[in-house]
């Protein structure tokens, strides 16, 4: 018997926190499903892939600095790849026939993404009684401090209820509960069911030799120039007083030319290391005495 099928769909849009809590929640089902990962965003290079998952990578969409959509494939308009975007996520859910379908933030965010989402739901919904479960992945604490936050919160919710089977909240209660940072006026009438927090390996011990270095991390990093820049300034001081070593890892999503001006700005200072990226920052650190994060949710 074949084993039932999971559509997930996941879009980042500026940094990569979205995406690597997807991957470790598609690797996870993976054992018991057969799980086909829409990806809607450029995907880092070395990222690794999890085994045992099917990716469908849609025209990769995102939004640069100032929120503005637009495409990572320089081959195509924003428009053509909305078009092409649709008909791929459609034509999936047809051959696949899911047991569940997955949305990552929608509705409750990624509302330049409705055009593509709602003609799936739309679709699943007129199945009936076959139809699969329909599915919202939540970040623990949602954007708020929309100039219109009253009526996005009002729409998110007409949606949910219309559409949704359950909504699921990767938080722990304790920390965070969805009312806290979702107020509609409406009562929400779907299912919400606390995960606790994702990660990709709750297995890994803290290491009790923690060397004596500051990681400075700003996720994918296409806005955290300035807080490297303030990093690399700062090393010297720190160097001097604390002999205190800085690691600065720009994350893969830093412009080309930003990362080129941290370069020459580092250059011959002892005890500073620049990387484009790490194969596991959890694991560095893990090792590490301090870290500077740019505040970013999944950060």
């Amino acid at each position: 018997m074949p084993e039932p099928a999971v559509l997930f769909y996941c879009q980042h849009v500026l940094g990569m926190g979205h995406l690597v809590r997807s991957l470790a929640l598609a690797r996870a089902l993976a054992d018991r499903f057969r799980v086909v990962f829409l990806n809607g965003g450029a995907v880092p290079r070395g990222l690794p892939r999890p085994a045992g998952v099917e990716f469908v990578d849609l025209p990769p969409l995102g939004f640069d600095a100032t929120g503005r959509l637009v495409s990572r494939d320089s081959s195509r308009s924003v428009k053509r790849a909305q078009r092409e975007r649709r008909e791929a996520i459609l034509r999936t859910f047809r051959r696949l026939q899911p047991r569940a379908i997955v949305v990552e933030l929608f509705p409750f965010g990624r509302k330049k993404f409705a055009e593509e989402l709602l003609p799936l739901f739309e679709e699943a919904r007129a199945l009936g009684v076959h139809r699969p479960l329909l599915v919202s992945s939540l970040r623990d604490i949602l954007t708020t401090g929309r100039r219109d936050q009253a009526r996005h919160d009002e729409r998110a919710c007409m949606l949910a209820n219309r559409h949704l089977d359950a909504i699921m909240v990767h938080a722990d209660p304790r920390f965070a509960r969805l009312e806290e940072s979702f107020r509609p006026e409406q009562r929400l009438r779907v299912p919400v069911y606390y995960t606790g927090f994702v990660v990709a390996d709750a297995s890994r011990p803290p290491d009790a030799r923690r060397a004596r270095r500051l990681i400075v991390s700003a996720g994918g990093g296409l806005v955290g120039e300035p807080l490297f820049r303030a990093a690399v300034e700062a090393h010297p001081l720190l160097w001097k007083r604390e002999r205190l070593r800085t690691m600065v890892v720009a994350g893969p999503f830093l412009p080309a030319a930003e990362w080129r001006r941290l370069r020459r700005a580092a250059r011959e200072r002892a005890g500073l290391e620049l990387r484009r990226s790490v194969p596991d920052l959890g694991a560095e650190l893990s090792r590490a005495r301090a870290s500077l994060s740019q505040c970013g949710y999944n950060t």
